[in-house]
């Protein structure tokens, strides 16, 4: 396996990579569950060359949804069962 290329850039938009990066720590997918908020934006930011302004606001405004609070999530897992779907039939 090829190592991920220290170049790679995010393609997505800012408010789709700060929407993934506030989820992050509800999962306890780095430290245990123990990361903060800051120190994973700041990781995320640091690993893929991008800044990710006003994340606060972004968990805010997903906070105070509704409906769709986990809209980005589903889209992501949509995606990819049809891409392993599309294996399949391969």
């Amino acid at each position: 396996m090829e190592p991920f290329p220290p170049d790679a850039l995010l393609t997505t938009p800012v408010a789709r990579d700060a929407n993934t990066t506030v989820k992050l720590p509800s999962g306890g997918v780095f430290n245990n569950g123990q990361a903060s908020l800051v120190e994973l934006v700041h990781f995320f930011e640091n690993s893929f060359q991008t800044t990710l302004p006003h994340f606060y606001h972004t968990f805010n405004e997903i906070r105070i949804r509704k409906k769709n609070r986990t809209l980005l999530l589903d889209t992501l897992r949509e995606q990819f069962i049809r891409r392993m779907d599309s294996l399949d039939e391969c």
